[in-house]
């Protein structure tokens, strides 16, 4: 599932703590940062310090959350570590009445990684959480169209902003395969309006018939998160 699109810079102060000065990502929407064409920020020593609000107590919702962080754990070098009190940069996992949403890798502040009821499934934290570390949407690659077709014709206006192409700065590539398999990837009728043959939105070039997207993270999205943080394999961070 995808859910309701909005972008927005969060500048606000919460008992005291300032949230961080970045765009949201709602599940589905491609990062746009006017005038910004650097990398996303990283998180550093591939450590990354995270909370979970006190309005999350359900043992099912938490485990939820820390499924994918677990697996991501178990292939990168990347840690989750509890939120010390000296963290100024961290991300703050919180519940929200209708988003799912998340910052694009580590912004300066608390880091909101938003979840409404209706978030509670792998693929959509794990998505939120992979946004949280600096990856972008993978059809959203400045090198799609090599790969992929966007049925634009299928989509509704108001969604199109979905399938755009973003910079190779915005959306590193990281000298990784393009992944019709990634979790960030739509799948091949995502936002379509229409039924029968040309019911597609996007389809792989070479494969026209095949299922894009994933369930759970890829072996080429753990490879993007080892490119970016452990110099290319899981056993090592980068500072």
């Amino acid at each position: 599932m995808y859910c309701a699109i909005i972008l927005t810079v969060v500048v606000a102060c919460v008992a005291g703590q300032r949230h961080a000065d970045g765009p949201q990502f709602e599940a589905g929407l491609p990062l746009r940062q006017v005038g910004e064409k650097t990398v996303p920020k990283l998180w550093p020593k591939a450590k990354v310090p995270y909370s979970i609000s006190s309005s999350i107590v359900s043992d099912s919702k938490i485990r939820a959350i820390r499924e994918p962080m677990q697996d991501i754990e178990a292939n990168t070098c990347i840690k989750f570590v509890n939120k010390r009190p000296s963290d100024t940069e961290y991300i703050n996992i919180q519940t929200d009445r209708a988003a799912c949403s998340a910052q694009i890798g580590q912004q300066t502040g608390i880091n909101q990684l938003n979840l409404a009821d209706s978030c509670y499934d792998y693929p959509t934290i794990a998505l939120l959480i992979l946004h949280s570390l600096g990856l972008c949407n993978e059809h959203n690659r400045e090198d799609r169209d090599k790969y992929v077709e966007i049925n634009m014709d299928n989509i509704r206006s108001l969604h199109q902003r979905k399938f755009e192409k973003l910079t190779r700065a915005q959306c590193p590539v990281l000298d990784t395969p393009y992944d019709i398999k990634s979790l960030t990837h739509f799948d091949g009728k995502a936002f379509g309006t229409k039924k029968g043959a040309r019911d597609w939105t996007i389809r792989s070039l070479k494969t026209p018939s095949a299922t894009l997207g994933n369930s759970r993270i890829s072996a080429g999205d753990y490879q993007k998160l080892n490119n970016l943080y452990c110099g290319g394999s899981g056993g090592r961070g980068r500072s």
